[in-house]
């Protein structure tokens, strides 16, 4: 079996290339009907071989779909709880479960306004039951296991443990993980102490200091009526309106930073203006220079054997473009050497002008210039 990924403009598509017997009955229930678990596919015929062809376009696969989140339980519990639903939508139109194709590269995550959404690859091969095949993706899942979080490995393996039982099913791995869920961090309500010299006149003495510090911890302060005891008066402060003013002030400009759309296309002609960087052969030190003479932008030092941009607040190079997708590309260190891969952007990896097919990994040089969508840096 050979997999391969190409991408055309913005879209991309995975093949995969086998032996494979199209079902007529299933072919015509899924070309009949929307099923929405399903990968959009269509089937080609070249050289007396069958070609399955997949829109995977602005979604991610489970393993970087994973890997971005850390393997966490709550991930893993999203992924047994969409696929136990949409194994129960193809019950209805009687596909063989064995025709879905469980891999770490053919499952699929999109987001959408109500959340990520599954996508299963249809694949009509023997490729062995569910319960084998989710076996041997929890096996993935161990063996990518990092060190740190000895709480979450103990409930991975109980979850392996329980896929080596031969009759074991799905509904057991969910009761397990929501058993199990992850704990919440306790909110803690902290009492604000004000100094004795604090002034009544709360606009001289600018509250917005009093929290100026507390934005990420913002909930900590929930108690919307809390009386203080200010130069010898009660003051009645509503907490939130007094952040409401700070918000204003200060907030406008971080929400605004904040904002990402993931569907701001980049037309394939659209011509990005980039900077004329002299090529050397030199060992690359491992960083990502911002190309840009507006500063919108900040270098970056790879520190990490698996560095991700984008734009999402989880990666470790946030890049503030609107066109750069929330996880749009990761670069690898191995053995002293760097390798850039896309993550199936919506507006694409360049490197050296050329663009990236989904899951391509390119060996970078010194003074190569990077595009992430309409962002330049040169690689150093």
């Amino acid at each position: 079996m050979e997999i391969k990924y190409i991408r055309k403009h913005n879209d991309s598509f995975m093949t995969i290339i086998d032996e494979a017997n199209a079902v007529e009955y299933e072919t015509k229930m899924i070309d009949s009907n929307d099923i929405s678990i399903l990968l959009e596919y269509s089937i080609i015929e070249i050289d007396g071989t069958t070609q399955y062809k997949y829109n995977i376009s602005r979604k991610e696969n489970l393993q970087d779909y994973l890997e971005t989140r850390d393997y966490s339980l709550e991930a893993i519990e999203k992924i047994v709880l969409s696929l136990q639903i949409g194994l129960s939508e193809l019950e209805k139109y009687l596909i063989d479960e064995s025709h879905i194709f469980l891999e770490k590269d053919t499952i699929f995550l999109e987001k959408t306004n109500a959340g990520e959404r599954l996508s299963l690859c249809y694949y009509p091969k023997d490729n062995g039951t569910i319960q084998q095949q989710f076996r041997v993706l929890m096996e993935h899942i161990v063996s990518n296991l990092q060190g740190g979080d000895r709480k979450k490995a103990e409930h991975i393996y109980a979850i392996y443990d329980i896929c080596l039982k031969e009759d074991y099913t799905l509904e057991e791995v969910l009761d397990y993980l929501q058993s199990n869920s992850e704990e919440q961090p306790e909110i803690v309500v902290n009492k604000i102490e004000f100094d004795d010299g604090f002034d009544e006149d709360l606009e001289d003495n600018k509250i917005e200091d009093y929290f100026e510090d507390s934005s990420e911890s913002l909930y900590d302060y929930y108690e919307k009526k809390k009386k203080k005891t200010l130069g010898g008066r009660l003051l009645s402060l509503n907490i939130f309106d007094g952040i409401k003013g700070l918000l204003e002030k200060k907030g406008e400009s971080a929400i605004s930073k904040s904002l990402k759309f993931e569907d701001f296309i980049i037309e394939p002609d659209t011509e990005i203006e980039e900077k004329t960087v002299l090529l050397k052969d030199s060992k690359p030190a491992g960083k990502l220079v911002y190309d840009g003479r507006d500063g919108a932008e900040d270098d970056y030092i790879i520190t990490k054997d698996i560095f991700r941009i984008g734009s999402s607040k989880t990666n470790d190079a946030i890049l503030n473009s609107k066109a750069v997708s929330s996880s749009h590309a990761k670069i690898y260190r191995e053995n002293g050497e760097y390798f850039l891969e896309d993550m199936n952007s919506l507006n694409g990896s360049y490197i050296q002008g050329g663009i990236l097919n989904y899951k391509e990994k390119v060996k970078l040089k010194s003074m190569d210039v990077i595009r992430f969508a309409d962002v330049s840096f040169v690689f150093m």
